[in-house]
């Protein structure tokens, strides 16, 4: 009885840190969105084939993806 609640409350308690579990999956799925929008941003500096200081042609269409693919096309139209 004293082993199986050991191995239980073992168990519970690494599954409370797991990084995959599902209260942490936002989280994630949050970094996965910024990282794609990084490289939208990327694309659209690289696009105008210009140096990386071209920032006001660049800003408000990188912002615009940022917003889509953060926050949704809701978001988006606002800046628009």
């Amino acid at each position: 009885e004293k082993i199986v609640l050991f191995f239980e409350r073992k168990e519970a308690h690494l599954k409370r840190q797991r990084l995959d579990a599902p209260s942490s999956s936002g989280f994630i799925n949050s970094a996965k969105q910024a990282t794609l929008a990084s490289f939208h941003v990327t694309w659209h500096i690289a696009r105008q084939k210009k140096p990386h200081n071209i920032a006001e042609k660049l800003i408000k269409p990188a912002a615009i993806d940022m917003a889509r693919i953060m926050c949704g096309d809701e978001s988006s139209r606002k800046l628009q």
